[in-house]
């Protein structure tokens, strides 16, 4: 994600400067000069982080950091004095004020999600309670989009010539519902259908961002969290905010065929860190971006593309399970009653499932963890593990099995290998923390 942060400031700083220049280029000097000093502060901050920061992208990220507040208090002087008669060379227009005005409360915005960000690591760490990324990371991003409504809100109402229902896209323009709701719609299920059956169809499953985070869920209640987001939040405020404000926004300043590619092209961007390591993955958010954009552009409304948005996120939680009822009816039956069932019953139903689907992964590792559970069959249990990893080498569900299973097999030295690895690839997981401190004193006696 860091990496694609980065690209996307730089273009955001390219137009914000070129923007400001083309408006008034004194005005623009007088306020964006640096003192010495600042300049000597600031590279003696990026030697001290280039020390401690191995990883590139992320000291980029600290490089920004400081950068941003002296940045957006330059932006407020260079208004200050855009506003000024004695200093502006022309009266400046609506057009270039409100995409002046959007760029700044893109730029706040990420302050006040690099410092929320920072808050929430920090408290974690000093109360030190179990806690899940994906906890973490929905509860931030559903924060991040009322941060963002709220900022656009604010400029909505500075602006006294915009209207809330224009600038979100939310006039209906009385068009036909075929072309509102029905269209869209079948769009949203059929692109989804394609990336259902992309994901359950291919033998290779590579490990996404998402997938580890979805792994390594602490708490039910974070998976729950999880789906109402998706299912419920994001497909209205994503839409509101993208193709709602900000492609009104650039359509005006652009034009429409400029404003299509642009958020089209940054919502799927956004969603890359999610998918990184899934071609398939990336090639489907991308199509997805450009039909929201599409119908956005095409009905001159919102709706169609919220309306989209919705059936696609809950297509996504339907048909993978309606394609495990059809291919393989036994695992299905196994998660759907995994708490009634009893372990013989769970372990014939596993079989089944591993006979009817041998690329499936997901049963030899459910069968692999009932008999380390029940220290039994280890050795077999180990075979199957085994099985999935060939299948998903990263998966950190699988790797987790595996370690408990050689914990039992008293080969406790590998077990903590493992669990070591696990803990330091997701240090804020109390789950894989846990494991570790199991095999080490276990190791210990």
């Amino acid at each position: 994600m860091s990496i694609i942060v980065i690209f996307l400031l730089i273009l955001i700083f390219y137009f914000d400067i070129s923007l400001m220049t083309r408006q008034d280029r004194p005005a623009f000097v007088n306020a964006f000069r640096v003192p010495r000093s600042f300049c000597f502060v600031y590279a003696v901050l990026f030697l001290f982080g280039a020390m401690f920061f191995y990883d590139q992208a992320r000291l980029y990220l600290l490089m920004v950091s400081f950068l941003l507040p002296v940045y957006l208090l330059k932006r407020s002087r260079y208004k200050k004095l855009l506003h000024d008669s004695s200093s502006a060379l022309r009266v400046p227009d609506e057009e270039n004020l409100l995409a002046f005005d959007a760029i700044g409360i893109v730029l706040l915005w990420l302050m006040i999600m690099m410092l929320s960000t920072a808050f929430v690591g920090g408290f974690n760490r000093i109360i030190q309670t179990p806690q899940s990324q994906l906890s973490e990371v929905v509860g931030l991003s559903m924060w991040s989009s009322l941060v963002f409504l709220y900022l656009i809100i604010l400029l909505i109402k500075k602006h006294p010539r915009l209207s809330f229902l224009q600038t979100f896209g939310l006039v209906g323009n009385r068009q036909p519902l075929t072309r509102l709701v029905v269209f869209p719609a079948i769009c949203g299920v059929v692109i989804a259908a394609i990336t259902s059956c992309i994901v359950f169809f291919r033998q290779f499953q590579p490990v996404t961002p998402m997938d580890e985070m979805l792994d390594t869920a602490s708490s039910q209640d974070a998976l729950i969290f999880f789906v109402f987001s998706a299912v419920l939040f994001a497909p209205l405020f994503e839409e509101l905010i993208f193709r709602g404000f900000f492609f009104y926004i650039i359509k005006r300043f652009k034009g429409q065929a400029f404003a299509i590619c642009v958020i089209a092209v940054t919502f799927a961007g956004l969603h890359f860190d999610q998918y990184w390591g899934d071609p398939a993955a990336i090639i489907m958010v991308t199509i997805l971006g450009f039909a929201l954009t599409f119908f956005r552009a095409w009905t001159k409304t919102s709706w169609p593309s919220i309306v989209m948005h919705y059936t696609f996120n809950g297509s996504m939680m339907i048909i993978p399970l309606l394609l495990l009822f059809f291919i393989n009816p036994s695992f299905f039956q196994y998660q759907i009653n995994h708490y009634k069932l009893d372990p013989q019953k769970k372990e014939e139903l596993l079989y089944k499932s591993i006979n009817a689907q041998p690329d499936f992964a997901e049963s030899y590792n459910e069968l692999a963890w009932l008999f380390a559970e029940e220290s039994r069959n280890l050795n077999e249990a180990l075979q199957l593990i085994e099985e999935a990893l060939k299948i998903s080498p990263d998966k950190f569900a699988f790797l987790d099995t595996k370690a408990e299973v050689l914990y039992k097999l008293k080969r406790t030295e590998e077990a903590v290998e493992i669990a070591r690895d696990l803990a330091e690839r997701y240090p804020s997981n109390y789950y894989a923390l846990k494991q570790l401190k199991k095999f080490e004193q276990a190791l210990e006696f």
